[in-house]
Parts: structure tokens; C-alpha cells; sequence
């Protein structure tokens, strides 16, 4: 993927990938705190190019908020909400695009910039970027029709592609690092460890999506109950993103268990990952018991994503001695 192997190009394309890299956590921080607040269904049309400016004058922001109010969002959810708190809605969704329109900017940059080299991963990184914005129009379009929110399947669709862009990226730049040297049965461990975590991530999609983590706000019993089976389908979610946790932690303390052998830079990560795994599950317990505060689900989604480029920058730099 990189046929030039000057080292000015190699080291230019590095410091795009970080710039990749840290656009997307920004985004998804945003996106978050986007569905945290129930803003993401706030506009209601996807302008590419002119719906860069938000409404300037008085009569822009009322002729807006009329659009929003024909929509199942305020009819069901919202209805009664001020002008004012419209605003606030909109910043953030208006915020969220205007985000991944960096994003998009960024990587095309880099298609064109890196292109002319014939580095054509750059434009594979770009690629995943449009249709990432594509995939994140058509789910606020599920929100438009009878549901007063977004699919959470759609959610998870949205969430797992920020996830491979991001993953494309961390991965292109481990190729450049100093190989991890173990045995055989690390590889196995260390990559089915990263699909346990992309199974959890697109599992808290869900779970968020259903806002499930809204009841049953106890651990590690769900109101004196191991198994709530005869609750509604949200909740049974919420159980099985509980027991998936359980079981990440698990097989986390397995692969470093596995690192024996292996070099000893690879045994710090695979502690380091053990630590990781450890501050996720205690936000991922602290979300739930105080009732998803929006400073802990969003610090939850990000650490996930920490965890899992960790682990996958990690595989990717095996070497079997």
C-alpha cells in the first residue's frame, strides 16, 4: 500500500493518520453527546454543501423549528419544547456534521495528497468516511417516518463504521512499528479477544439505541435477578451486554496469561490491556447504576474504542518467534 518509501512522504502520511484518527474519537464524542441529548433528529433534511451555516436570523430559526415540529420527534417526545431549547438541539446535530465534514475534508485531502503517490489506502480511508456519512443520513431517516428515534439497529451500523475507519487507520500506522514477538496461541488469543470487543461495542450501540441502560439500574443483579427473563427485549439486551463484559474481562486476563513466551514489550501491553478492560467495565457499571449521566456514557464510548485500538494495533504487529 505504501510503493513510495521516501521517508518525508512516509512521515506525512503518519501525521495524517493521527489527524484521522484523533477527527474520529472528536466526532464520535460528539455523535454521543448528539444521541445523549435526543438532538440527532433536530434537522430534518442532509444539505451537504448548504447546510453548512445554521439559521442566522429569527425568522430562519422559527421557519426551522416549524419544519421540526411536523415530524414524529416533536409530536411524540419533544412537543412543547421552547425555541430556545430547539437551539440546543440543533447545535448539536449541526455540530455532530459539521464534524464529519472535516472528517470528510481531511481524508479527502489525503486521497488526492497520498493518490498521485499511488498510496491508495488513503483512499480507501476516504472511501469508508463517505460512506460513513452516507449510512449516518440514512439512519436519522429511520427516526423521520413513525419512530420518535433513530433505529438502534441503524445506531449500530453507525457506530461499527466509525470503528472500522478507525481501526483502518490505527492499523496503517502499526504496520510501521516495531513488531510483538510470541508464540502461536497469542496471535489466536489476541484477535479473538478484538472480535469479543467489536461484538461488545456493536452490543452497546444497541443498548443505547433502546436506551436500555434506563432500568435495572443495579449490579451486578438486575433488581435481585442473574437472568430478568421474562423482560422486554431492551433489558434482555442490557443483560447480554452485561455477560459479554463479563466474559471480555475474562478472556482479557486469559491472553495475558497467554503472553508467557512472548516478548516482554507484549506482555506490558497485555497488561495494559487487562487495565483497560478493568476502567471500562467500572464506567460501564457506573453509567448504569447513576443512571447513564452524560459525562460517563460518553467517557464509556470512547474508552471502548480506546480498548479495541489497543488490541487490534497490537494483533496487527505480531511476529511469531
Amino acid at each position: 500500500m505504501r510503493p513510495n518509501t521516501d521517508p518525508f512522504t512516509s512521515k506525512l502520511f503518519n501525521s495524517w493518520l493521527w489527524l484521522v484518527i484523533g477527527l474520529v474519537f472528536a466526532t464520535v464524542l460528539v455523535g454521543g453527546l448528539t444521541r445523549l441529548y435526543e438532538a440527532g433528529l433536530s434537522m430534518v433534511d442532509w444539505r451537504p454543501i448548504g447546510g453548512i451555516l445554521p439559521p442566522i436570523t429569527g425568522t430562519d430559526w422559527q421557519r426551522e423549528f416549524l419544519r421540526y415540529q411536523a415530524y414524529p420527534q416533536y409530536q411524540k417526545v419533544m412537543q412543547g419544547i421552547s425555541l430556545a431549547q430547539f437551539k440546543w438541539l440543533f447545535f448539536w446535530e449541526w455540530f455532530h456534521r459539521i464534524m464529519g465534514r472535516i472528517v470528510g475534508l481531511v481524508a479527502l485531502l489525503g486521497a488526492i495528497v497520498f493518490g498521485i503517490r499511488r498510496w491508495w489506502s488513503a483512499s480507501v480511508v476516504f472511501f469508508c468516511v463517505v460512506m460513513q456519512g452516507i449510512v449516518g443520513w440514512l439512519m436519522v431517516q429511520t427516526g423521520l417516518v413513525n419512530m420518535p428515534s433513530v433505529s438502534p439497529y441503524a445506531l449500530m451500523i453507525h457506530l461499527s463504521l466509525a470503528t472500522v475507519l478507525l481501526l483502518l487507520c490505527v492499523g496503517l500506522l502499526a504496520r510501521s512499528w516495531a513488531p510483538l514477538f510470541c508464540l502461536s496461541r497469542m496471535r489466536y488469543a489476541l484477535w479473538g479477544l478484538c472480535g469479543m470487543i467489536a461484538v461488545q461495542i456493536m452490543l452497546g450501540a444497541i443498548v443505547a439505541g433502546l436506551d436500555a441502560g434506563i432500568g435495572y439500574n443495579t449490579f451486578p443483579l438486575m433488581n435481585g435477578q442473574w437472568l430478568p427473563i421474562q423482560e422486554p427485549h431492551p433489558y434482555v439486551m442490557q443483560w447480554i451486554h452485561r455477560f459479554f463484559g463479563g466474559l471480555i474481562a475474562i478472556a482479557s486476563i486469559l491472553v495475558l496469561t497467554q503472553a508467557k513466551g512472548s516478548s516482554s514489550a507484549l506482555k506490558r501491553i497485555c497488561l495494559g490491556i487487562c487495565v483497560v478492560v478493568g476502567i471500562q467495565i467500572a464506567l460501564g457499571i457506573m453509567t448504569l447504576v447513576y443512571l447513564v449521566p452524560t459525562h460517563l456514557a460518553s467517557l464509556h464510548q470512547l474508552v471502548g474504542l480506546v480498548l479495541i485500538a489497543l488490541v487490534f494495533s497490537s494483533a496487527i504487529r505480531l511476529k511469531l518467534v
